[in-house]
């Protein structure tokens, strides 16, 4: 993770989604708020252009919400992204392009 350098690409859901996770600390989802503030995470926008593909993907895997669609669909986009994640269950089994598995940063 020390690797990782600012920016880091992300999506309206994805901050949606982890504001909802660190709702138990206001202090967690401010600090959020302050990462995307100070530019340290950059907001890829991926609606309506991407729609199809977001509803393709929710098709192909019936588990997967939103959030996830929009993480794969931004590692398509962005074909050398590896993706933060603590859900190996989902993001293991998900693939890019049909077949190309993502490459997964699991935090310990």
């Amino acid at each position: 993770m020390e690797s990782l350098e600012p920016p880091l690409l992300t999506c309206e859901a994805v901050i949606a989604e982890a504001s909802w996770q660190l709702s138990p600390s206001r202090e967690a989802v401010d600090r959020l708020y302050g990462l995307v503030e100070a530019g340290a995470l950059r907001i890829v926008d991926l609606l309506p252009e991407h729609l199809s593909h977001l509803r393709a993907l929710s098709a192909k895997y019936p588990q997967m919400d939103f959030c996830d669609a929009a993480i794969v669909r931004m590692a398509e986009m962005f074909p050398r992204a590896r993706i933060i994640t603590t859900d190996a269950a989902h993001f293991t089994v998900y693939r890019r392009f049909r077949d190309k598995p993502l490459a997964l940063v699991l935090p310990e």
